[in-house]
């Protein structure tokens, strides 16, 4: 069975909880998966001791030494902590690391309030070979940002799961 997501698109996984971010911080590939929340990344943090959580006042010096010491590289960092963690890396980054957005939906949602992080990002995310933008709160084409405009959409079908049934 493979082990990796779908790459290049963006990801509507369909339901929540369903182990997508889990997948991509267990596989065998290197990973820089971008969060829009400081506590998502502590909580994979505590479920993933080997994954380095980029945030806030992480030093550069600690991506530094993580990069070094480990062949196979698992971060998380906050969507403003992308552009950092490539810096650190170099250009080797944008070929050996995968590029998972976490909640990509939110990259709509926060813009007017995290222009910059959210641009940064978007910045950066076109130079990496292999990325995905994954969620389960899809965005209608007619409302995705133009840095995403073209990219293939995948849509995850649970045969088993339920339509929620909303009542007021």
């Amino acid at each position: 069975m493979e082990n990796r997501l779908p790459e290049n698109c963006i990801l509507d996984k369909g339901i929540t909880g369903c182990g997508a971010t889990r997948l991509a911080i267990t596989n065998d590939r290197s990973t820089l998966i971008a969060a829009p929340t400081v506590n998502l990344i502590k909580n994979k943090m505590q479920e993933h001791p080997d994954l380095l959580g980029v945030y806030g006042d992480v030093s550069n010096q600690e991506i530094t030494d993580y990069l070094k010491t480990h062949d196979r590289w698992k971060i998380m960092a906050t969507y403003d902590a992308v552009p950092r963690v490539v810096d650190v890396a170099g250009a080797e980054i944008y070929s050996k690391a995968f590029l998972l957005v976490d909640e990509y939906h939110r990259l709509l949602f926060d813009y007017s309030f995290r222009h910059s992080a959210i641009a940064g990002l978007l910045k950066q995310a076109p130079r990496f070979a292999s990325k995905t933008f994954l969620s389960a709160t899809p965005i209608e084409q007619e409302f995705l940002l133009d840095e995403l405009q073209g990219i293939p959409q995948v849509k995850i079908i649970w045969p088993s799961a339920e339509p929620m049934q909303v009542r007021l």
